[in-house]
């Protein structure tokens, strides 16, 4: 009889357990932040939890954050991971700020959305040259 029952409900629960094959591939949109440092020296950004090297003439990606509530970009001014952006240059073994960002501003901020990746990635890259410097 157990057997019987249970042979009964096996296409419901394999039902069930099935999803979407887009779910499976599809997870929430990312939005990426990252720095483009031009220069031709290291720079630091001041995080939470200390410096964070970003290399001369390289691109850094410095945060990512996923949007599972409506599944839109979020710009640099709305994500958490910052409120403002500060970065300083190791000069004689003290930081020697270069470039400050308070509040963060969208408009310095290039977008671009992947099209090739698996799922929805919103990248923010700013790019920082000489000139941005006091």
């Amino acid at each position: 009889m157990k057997l019987k029952l249970f042979l009964f409900l096996l296409p419901f629960l394999a039902a069930t357990l099935c999803t979407d094959e887009e779910e499976l591939i599809s997870p929430d949109p990312e939005s990426r932040y990252q720095l483009q440092n031009n220069t031709t020296t290291d720079l630091y950004l001041l995080t939470d939890n200390g410096f964070l090297e970003i290399p001369a003439q390289a691109t850094t990606v410095v945060g990512s954050e996923y949007n599972s509530t409506d599944g839109k970009m979020i710009s640099p001014s709305e994500t958490i991971l910052f409120q403002n952006l500060k970065l300083y240059r190791l000069e004689n073994g003290d930081y020697m700020l270069v470039y400050e960002q308070d509040p963060v501003d969208d408009a310095l901020w290039n977008f671009e959305e992947d099209e090739n990746a698996d799922y929805r990635l919103f990248e923010y890259t700013l790019v920082i040259s000489e000139t941005l410097f006091n």
